[in-house]
């Protein structure tokens, strides 16, 4: 009896320092599993409590209830724990509630029974029967005991190889090594009265758990519990390696930032939550990844490209609806790049880089589906040469700023001009800023290029001072990028004021598209901006929405008619004279861009448009050519 009462205390001291160490683990934030385990690992801590004063009772107590009462305890505690293990793998297999908690009602119904059944049977000690020292004998609960230990260690069995696909190999083999060594300790404890057999199986299984879910830290995400890039790299290398086929399905989730912004990064964090359950519910013959913030990743082994497409088409169906976060019902979208193995790719490397491809492609062409292709590898190629270029035009200080003239065609002077940024390579020749600018907002490079637009613009009126005085501002174009960052404002203003230009002499040029993504710190910045005395043009209006909601809501002094409505004006004449009508009504004053004859300046000049841009009356030039330019307009 001293040895099993030392034993106790031994399986106690290891439980309370597998529950510390889960206490005090920081920096991680629980995952459904973890939560579940630490549980487990809690009632374990009650039962061995229990057996430590059923020891102490049969040392001590000559009350032969009170031994049977406790002995009875102890050894429901035996199925009870194959039953929590069941209920603590389906707590993160199973990921639909309704089908959980059907398949765990029924599961606990034979336990609840058999407790009910030994409750019953404590006084006549005919249910399960106990001698004075507290040892099992023959009896009818026995045998239930027995059948109960089979019964949920082949549930745990079954549940674990169903599915199997969910688990890296070091947790599949615990979660099966478990049941297996509880049934055969089962067999010893009703062959030999030794209970500690049964505690060991128990603590041994908890240990290896806990030492599992500590190394689960390196390859699984902490915050939505999927596996992370690491072991997807894992994955797709074993993949290879076996030669197996299957395909590479991954999801990004546009404008993440921006939601983030707008609802909190709370809300955030419970988004990606839903998002990687839902993805474990969809089916169970793949695994799914988070491989980063706001990405994605299936890995469907065996797989067609027919079979994949269908998945794809479930996730956009999904992502179509809203999701709950609490009381919040939020909409994101997203886009989806295909890769097939091995026909888009021969290696672990191409794999990846591939898919990257082809969810930029998807990106910037808008379109929700993407399947790799050989033009796509091509564009990409291209891209990482544009960049290289870029970065070596900051580094030697070799970009160019163009300015393109703004005339009023009532007196023929030049009024304002639109800072133009412009990328040359020897062997390239010059890159187009509608190429290289997406591929600096992608990189991170945007903002940075604009604070040196901003610098140079500065510099150019410094110099010019109040020689030109037809001339008002200089317009620069910003990104949506900018408004990711709480502080662009006051960066912004500290370079302006540095510099000594008077602010009214700066303008902003924003698009639509920016205004639709993040309408709230939009409308905050210009408010900021305007208050300071810098005037904001509406840039490429009549290309997207064309929302007049935008040009009540918010500060813009300008705006700016696509090139496409120019070009059509005659065949869109009474669409372009309503819409300047509109405009001037509301008090905006409006530029023609692209003109590039004499008749559209002439029709333009009549619907009452006197502010033009475009080659008809210069193309963008250097600092130099401007100066001099408006010495002979003055």
């Amino acid at each position: 009896m001293i040895w099993i009462f030392e034993g106790n205390i031994f399986f106690l001291l290891i439980m309370l320092a597998i529950m510390m160490d889960n206490l005090l683990e920081k920096g991680f934030e629980k995952t459904k599993r973890e939560t579940s385990f630490f549980r487990m690992v809690l009632v374990f801590v009650v039962l061995l409590v229990v057996g430590f004063f059923r020891n102490l009772a049969i040392l001590y107590s000559e009350s032969d209830l009170l031994i049977q009462t406790l002995s009875t305890l102890y050894s429901f505690s035996f199925p009870l724990m194959l039953s929590l293990w069941l209920y603590y793998e389906t707590s993160f297999l199973v990921m639909s509630v309704r089908k959980r908690q059907i398949s765990l009602g029924l599961a606990f119904l034979p336990l609840f029974v058999f407790f009910m059944l030994a409750l019953l049977g404590i006084k006549s000690n005919t249910f399960l029967r106990f001698s004075a020292l507290g040892s099992l004998l023959s009896s009818p609960g026995e045998i239930y005991l027995l059948a109960l230990c089979i019964f949920y260690s082949m549930a745990n069995v079954i549940l674990v190889i169903v599915n199997r696909i969910k688990f890296i190999h070091s947790s599949y083999r615990t979660l099966l090594v478990f049941p297996v060594l509880h049934v055969v300790a089962t067999q010893v404890f009703i062959m030999t009265d030794y209970p500690q057999f049964l505690s060991a199986s128990i603590v041994a299984a908890i240990l290896m758990e806990h030492f599992v879910l500590k190394g689960l830290k390196v390859t699984f995400d902490s915050l939505t519990g999927l596996p992370n890039r690491q072991l997807f790299v894992s994955d797709l290398t074993r993949l290879f390696s076996r030669r197996e086929t299957g395909c590479i399905v991954m999801t990004d989730i546009i404008n993440f930032k921006a939601f983030n912004q707008k609802f909190g990064q709370h809300n955030g964090n419970l988004l990606l939550k839903e998002i990687s359950e839902y993805l474990l519910t969809i089916s169970t013959d793949y695994m799914a990844y988070r491989v980063n913030g706001d990405q994605f990743v299936l890995l469907l082994k065996g797989y067609s490209l027919e079979q994949a497409n269908v998945v794809a088409k479930t996730l956009l169906d999904r992502f179509a609806a809203i999701w709950m976060l609490g009381n919040t019902s939020v909409h994101v979208d997203i886009r989806v790049s295909l890769v097939v193995i091995p026909d888009h790719a021969e290696n672990v490397e191409d794999a990846i880089n591939a898919v990257d491809y082809t969810l930029t492609s998807a990106k910037a062409s808008k379109t929700k589906i993407a399947i790799f292709s050989n033009e796509m590898l091509k564009e990409n190629q291209r891209k990482v040469v544009v960049l290289e270029c870029l970065k070596a035009a900051i580094e030697n200080n070799t970009l160019a700023l163009f300015y393109q003239p703004v005339y009023s065609g009532k007196t023929s002077l030049i009024v304002s001009a639109e800072a133009l940024l412009r990328l040359h390579d020897d062997a390239l020749g010059d890159i187009e800023p509608s190429e290289f600018i997406p591929i600096a907002e992608e990189n991170g490079l945007i903002e940075n290029l604009t604070y040196w637009v901003v610098n140079k613009v500065c510099d150019l009126l410094v110099r010019m001072g109040s020689d030109y005085e037809s001339m008002q501002s200089i317009a620069i174009n910003l990104s949506s990028i900018h408004f990711l960052n709480p502080d662009m404002e006051s960066s912004m203003m500290k370079i302006i004021e540095e510099k000594g230009v008077d602010p009214h002499r700066i303008g902003f040029e924003i698009t639509e598209t920016m205004v639709i993504d993040s309408f709230d710190r939009v409308e905050k910045a210009m408010n900021t901006f305007s208050a300071q005395g810098i005037a904001f043009s509406l840039d490429d209006y009549g290309k997207g929405y064309s929302n007049i909601e935008y040009l009540i809501k918010l500060p813009f002094d300008t705006v700016k008619l696509d090139r496409s409505i120019i070009n059509h004006y005659d065949t869109h004449e009474v669409l372009l004279d309503s819409l300047v009508l509109m405009l001037h009504r509301i008090g905006k004053h409006i530029v023609a861009e692209g003109v590039e004859t004499e008749e559209q300046n002439q029709v333009l000049h009549k619907m009452g448009i006197d502010l033009m841009q475009g080659y008809l009356f210069a193309k963008p030039m250097d600092d130099k050519a401007l100066l001099e330019l408006l010495s002979t307009v003055q």
